[in-house]
């Protein structure tokens, strides 16, 4: 079940890095703007099936780690050390989750639409937000492998 969480964790890791620190980057410079809102919608696609299904993996994983391995005997009270990583974890993770699923169902959708109006301001602010949410997704991430590794 470890080797499967960390398999989960790979993926959704791995692909916020190459999209956010290699895509990203390389399509802004190379190609016009409706080429990227299309090219990107059809990724965004293909990533948000990849994500949603690391967050099934990762909650699926967690619940039968937790469970059957016997890590939590003794340890499930507030002054334990496990105990407030543990919950500091799942808390992030949650903060992850919504991140995600505004990236996916939100502002994705509503870059698409806007996207073929051209280099508008309001396009300029979502592309902000829109990096600005990878980015704080990406540290949430790196907190989540530090905590895990904590545990």
């Amino acid at each position: 079940m470890k080797w499967v969480h960390l398999l989960a964790t790979v993926a959704w890791i791995g692909g916020m890095v190459s999209n956010f620190f290699i895509f990203r980057p390389v399509v802004s410079k190379q190609l016009d703007q409706p080429t990227i809102g299309r090219l990107m919608g059809g990724v965004m696609k293909r990533t948000r099936i990849v994500v949603y299904l690391a967050i099934g993996v990762f909650i699926l994983s967690g619940v039968i780690m937790v469970s059957t391995y016997g890590k939590t005997s003794g340890r499930m009270y507030v002054g334990d050390s496990w105990f407030l990583y543990f919950f500091a974890k799942m808390f992030l993770f949650l903060l992850l989750v919504i991140l995600a699923v505004y990236t996916f169902e939100f502002l994705t959708p509503r870059l698409a639409r806007l996207v073929p109006e051209g280099p508008t301001p309001r396009l300029k602010r979502m592309q902000k937000n829109q990096k600005l949410v990878g980015m704080a997704s990406f540290i949430l991430g790196i907190l989540i492998l530090y905590l895990s590794a904590s545990l």
